[in-house]
């Protein structure tokens, strides 16, 4: 259920997604 919260958010905010993206942190998210 919060993964899923998460997801949506992050569809609703592409800014997060785009710094995310530009962080290293991603990586290590995944």
């Amino acid at each position: 259920s919060v993964l899923q919260l998460a997801e949506e958010i992050k569809k609703q905010e592409p800014t997060g997604s785009e710094n995310d993206e530009t962080k290293p942190n991603k990586e290590k998210k995944v």
